[in-house]
């Protein structure tokens, strides 16, 4: 019981500011593009997969690539601590976007540019 009553008594002491401050919880974005073509989703997903030197361009104008993560579509993380996660449906012809960054501000703007290459890379 102690370990829960610690955790309320710091939420209900603490703001929100803060509490996201300490633990450094990050705005989200996400959506989908509808109308996505399974084959488009498995062409952007290897050629993703083909080469760090893909991945890095395609991150490049999102603050350049600082790591990937495979798991479940792409994972990007980038130089600027934000995270683009591109994950093509299991049922739907759609891509999903998932997108984190420091505010929400921040998060909208990146997935709505994420989500413009992705629609120049569907019309290729």
């Amino acid at each position: 019981v102690m370990p829960i009553l610690a955790v309320l008594t710091r939420i209900a002491t603490e703001t929100a500011t803060g509490l996201k401050t300490d633990y450094g919880f990050k705005q989200t974005c996400s959506g989908r593009i509808p109308d996505f073509p399974i084959e488009k989703s498995a062409a952007l997903i290897k050629w993703l997969g083909q080469s760090d030197d893909n991945a890095a361009e395609f991150m490049a104008p999102f603050g350049g690539l600082a790591g990937t993560d495979k798991t479940d579509g792409f994972r990007f993380s980038t130089r600027n601590d934000h995270i683009v996660h591109l994950r093509p449906s299991g049922n739907a012809p759609e891509m999903r976007i998932y997108c984190e960054a420091e505010t929400a501000r921040i998060a909208r703007e990146l997935f709505g540019s994420v989500r413009s290459e992705i629609i120049k890379f569907k019309m290729r």
